[in-house]
């Protein structure tokens, strides 16, 4: 790939993330840019399963969910126009992966959610969304959804 030529864009499960996705294919098409989609499982978000086979199973029924979700979302992508999608599932710590797949030298912009997976009712930037911002050497686009205009950027 050319240095500076793909959007990272962060997933998850849920709908929200169609919004992030959204505003990627739109720029990958104005720009002629690959769409790389990132969906992280984080053990921690699990910690409350003392035990370990429901822990694993539960982890894998995300991953197969992303998995599921991305190949979806990247055939829909190509159809729309968009050149190259790639997608990825990690695990660990969702804002350090991000980080760094988002300082790798052919990413340009990071389009992350302003709220994440958990969104809440309140109407401030999540975490994951500042962490990000603050340690990505790269453009950052924190995008949320609105009810009157379907998404706010």
């Amino acid at each position: 790939m050319i240095p500076g030529n793909v959007i990272l864009v962060a997933v998850d499960n849920s709908s929200y993330s169609q919004y992030l996705v959204t505003y990627a294919k739109n720029a990958a098409r104005a720009t002629g840019k690959a769409v790389y989609l990132v969906h992280v499982v984080d053990p921690r978000e699990y910690n409350i399963l003392h035990n370990s086979a429901l822990l694993e199973k539960s982890m894998l029924a995300e991953e197969k969910l992303a998995t599921y979700r991305m190949k979806g979302i990247a055939k829909t992508l190509e159809k729309e126009g968009v050149s190259d999608v790639l997608w990825t599932v990690c695990y660990g710590d969702a804002r350090h992966w991000l980080v760094k797949l988002a300082n790798l030298a052919n990413v340009s912009t990071v389009v992350v959610g302003a709220k994440g997976a958990h969104h809440t009712t309140f109407n401030r930037v999540g975490h994951m969304a500042r962490y990000v911002m603050s340690w990505a050497d790269k453009n950052v686009v924190i995008a949320r959804e609105t009810s009157k205009q379907g998404m706010f950027v």
